[in-house]
């Protein structure tokens, strides 16, 4: 087990990674990052002291993604603190989810560890439920039952009353990874084009604390379920065609025909969909069919991601792998079943 300080200074130098990508860099002073031993709390600010606290336990638990999120959600009280003043207000007032609208931050990315937070939220709101009751003493009971629990767990009453979360919302999905390899690039790069949502790579750390990199996607709630199960499938097929190819062996051979695979695969949806537009354009009298664009998704990826850049693709050579590994992508088909809500993938 790795000590304190350890995570403290991972947490420090993430502070100031997200303070100058996402805050800008020059509007918040460096506070004191510690780890609290409690469990039911995942983060706390502290105006006094100045301080913001993790809990040790999430840190040492979960991915780094996640803990990420919970700073991020600190640093967005921090910045009603430090920026707008606003101390006055209560935990998650209008200026705490004006700062989170802003930054595309998660504010329900502190209080109960997610484990135990369903089962606990409907009790509560049951209690509030019967804080309607014509019963004044029974109304009375129920208000400050449920208060104290929301109280002692962390989580805002507004946030408890709302068991929706916002329709758009982002995922990470694949394993993280040393450098972001060519045919992984071609499948993200297929999801933002094909399935309504926007990917961008994104720094983490790896189980063992290893700087790397994983697939973030953003869009709607639906649409991330379909594209999360999308790479699943296709990373899985691309290893299954390459177990059947009798081509070459060895790990660049292997990169080639994963990289020709999914180009394949790209190039036959995308003929798919030019065709499909095609006959829109029939139906429509000839009237010029458009890609679905969703402007609340593009605008909630740019306020997420200010500071983003285009990867350059590879221009080494390629071998006989690689142009085997496109015809085993065109025979990969996709299909959607309706009535079960997924999609269902088949490889052939």
């Amino acid at each position: 087990m790795q000590r304190s300080d350890v995570y403290e200074r991972r947490l420090s130098d993430w502070w100031d990674r997200i303070n100058r990508t996402v805050f800008g860099g020059a509007l918040l002073a460096p506070p004191a990052i510690a780890l609290s031993e409690t469990a039911s709390r995942l983060g706390e600010w502290d105006p006094r002291n100045r301080m913001i606290r993790i809990s040790r336990e999430f840190v040492q638990s979960a991915h780094w993604l996640a803990v990420v999120e919970v700073l991020k959600h600190e640093m967005a009280h921090q910045y009603v603190t430090d920026v707008l003043g606003a101390d006055d207000e209560a935990p998650h007032g209008p200026a705490f989810r004006m700062v989170c609208e802003r930054f595309a931050i998660d504010r329900r990315a502190s209080g109960t560890p997610s484990g135990a937070e369903p089962g606990l939220l409907l009790k509560v709101r049951k209690l509030f439920a019967l804080g309607a009751s014509p019963n004044e003493h029974e109304a009375k009971a129920a208000l400050r039952m449920a208060r104290e629990l929301l109280d002692h767990v962390g989580v805002a009453e507004e946030d408890a009353l709302d068991p929706t979360p916002d329709d758009v919302g982002v995922t990470h999905v694949g394993r993280v990874v040393p450098r972001i390899e060519s045919d992984l690039a071609v499948v993200a790069d297929v999801l933002g084009r094909f399935f309504r949502v926007r990917c961008i790579w994104v720094l983490t750390l790896d189980p063992d604390g290893r700087l790397g990199h994983q697939l973030e996607i953003v869009g709607r709630r639906a649409d991330l379920q379909v594209a999360e199960h999308v790479h699943g499938f296709l990373i899985a097929e691309g290893e299954r065609l390459w177990d059947r190819s009798d081509g070459r062996r060895g790990k660049r051979a292997r990169r080639d025909f994963l990289e020709g695979t999914m180009l394949g695969f790209r190039e036959s949806l995308a003929a798919h969909e030019r065709a499909r537009a095609g006959r829109r354009d029939r139906r429509a009298d000839g009237a010029l069919a458009k890609v679905d664009q969703d402007i609340e998704v593009d605008e909630y990826f740019e306020r997420r991601h200010p500071q983003t850049r285009a990867l350059r693709g590879s221009r080494r050579r390629r071998g006989v792998e690689f142009a085997n590994g496109i015809d085993a992508g065109q025979t990969i088909e996709l299909r959607r079943s309706v009535a079960a809500g997924k999609p269902k993938l088949l490889g052939t």
